[in-house]
């Protein structure tokens, strides 16, 4: 989950650079955070759900209040991303995690998030936005790897410390 949490940083610098460059500003987390859809939600969907949850809970949350939980959420959804992928057994980690990231992308950016309305359908959103998703998750997958050989890496280590 470290690792996982970890690739979620990296992939959020990664999208704050790259939205900075298309759309000139900074966006930490989600293509969808970058309007291209006439129409699309005003909110992106972290901060939209953090939205809802503290309504749920009755606390409403103001709006740099809603974008930081939302962005805490992305986080920690990367994090139990990156717990299953810890999970899977070597052969399914191949190719640098790269089929794991496009796993990711398409479970959330092109099912979960529009089944949940919190998104427009694939067909809806430009090309570019899709491939920018598609390379931020990527970049996910790469650091997710990285991140458990390193911490796998210093396991091994330390065992052969106490041995």
């Amino acid at each position: 989950m470290l690792a996982g949490a970890a690739a979620s940083v990296v992939m959020n610098r990664y999208q704050r650079a790259i939205s900075r460059r298309v759309a000139g500003y900074e966006r930490a987390h989600g293509a969808q955070s970058v309007k291209a859809v006439p129409g699309a939600p005003e909110e992106d969907p972290t901060t939209a759900v953090a939205g809802a949850v503290g309504e749920a809970a009755g606390v409403p949350l103001r709006r740099r209040e809603r974008e930081a939980v939302g962005t805490l959420g992305h986080y920690l959804f990367g994090a139990a991303a990156g717990g299953l992928y810890a999970a899977l057994p070597d052969g399914v980690r191949a190719a640098a995690g790269l089929p794991f990231g496009a796993a990711v992308w398409a479970g959330a950016d092109l099912i979960a998030l529009p089944s949940a309305r919190l998104t427009h359908g694939p067909g809806r959103i430009p090309f570019w936005q899709h491939a920018y998703s598609l390379s931020s998750h990527l970049v996910y997958g790469v650091f997710l790897e990285l991140g458990l050989r390193s911490l796998e890496e210093l396991h091994e280590q330390n065992d052969h410390r106490a041995a």
